[in-house]
């Protein structure tokens, strides 16, 4: 048994999981871990690139969560193999930065139950901004990026874990808000940061954030009951119009545009599909 088990679902992660790696092998921390990959049916030559790792060092493991197709699988089936009382979570494409381990497992010492830390965004490999504090939202609750995050084995088994129906987004939403209605505090970890890749361009910025659109539907119908608000009923619309307006307009902003049309088009996709007012 270790303290600490890093769960990295992995989908196709081949040409950026060496990077993620190499980072978590290289951390310094009095307390010891194992880093558990799960690999969700990957194409590629991931688990090549896997097994390589943990034929050089015992705290690498493989793990095959063949079940379904889907980010929470994957996490759930990393979660099952591990040993460590405390857990975290992190990705294929992004880079921990020194200390991470050594940051959440003081706050886990000290008795937190779910954790969070601060992201760097990079985009077209140069750094955008600087991400310090939870995710802004006017809904019930806050949390942490899935790709930035940790949590108690006890959490993790009173929740029953992470709902696998979530496909593209919400994933870690529920999770956390579930965390918290049970009556669990999340906790700000500033020393546990990570370098987060985000999508380069405009065209994957758009599904990923149509993603999230569909996904906050589905949260609403679910968390509705606990106090999460539906959007203006003109809001998502109007913001299309004016998202599709400035992509032709202002070609330096069309990633920024592309995202903010695909959340907006999710939004109301998903409304129309579940039969509810979202948008």
């Amino acid at each position: 048994m270790v303290d600490i088990s890093v769960v990295i679902p992995c989908y196709n992660g081949a040409t950026t999981l060496g990077r993620q790696l190499d980072a978590l092998l290289t951390q310094v921390s009095r307390y010891s871990f194992e880093i558990l990959i799960s690999d969700n049916r990957s194409t590629d030559t991931s688990a090549a690139v896997i097994r390589s790792y943990a034929d050089h060092d015992s705290r690498i493991r493989y793990v095959g969560a063949f079940g379904s197709q889907g980010i929470n699988h994957a996490r759930n089936a990393g979660v099952r193999e591990s040993s460590g009382k405390w857990l975290l979570l992190c990705d294929t494409d992004d880079v921990v930065e020194e200390g991470w381990i050594e940051a959440y497992g003081n706050a886990f010492s000290r008795g937190a139950e779910l954790l969070g830390g601060p992201l760097t965004h990079v985009i077209g490999g140069k750094t955008a901004y600087e991400q310090n504090r939870f995710i802004d939202s006017p809904w019930i609750y806050q949390w942490p990026y899935g790709a930035n995050c940790g949590f108690t084995r006890v959490a993790y088994d009173r929740v029953h874990g992470f709902d696998e129906s979530y496909r593209g987004g919400g994933d870690e939403t529920d999770f956390f808000w579930r965390a918290q209605i049970a009556g669990m505090k999340l906790e700000w970890v500033p020393a546990a940061r990570i370098a987060y890749y985000s999508r380069d361009s405009a065209h994957d910025t758009f599904r990923q954030k149509y993603a999230y659109g569909l996904s906050e539907v589905k949260l609403f119908l679910k968390f509705r009951e606990f106090g999460m608000r539906r959007q203006s009923f003109t809001r998502a619309p109007i913001a299309a119009m004016a998202a599709a307006a400035l992509y032709v307009l202002r070609p330096s902003t069309r990633r920024l545009q592309a995202g903010r049309l695909g959340r907006n088009l999710g939004r109301i996709v998903g409304s129309f599909r579940a039969g509810v007012v979202y948008f």
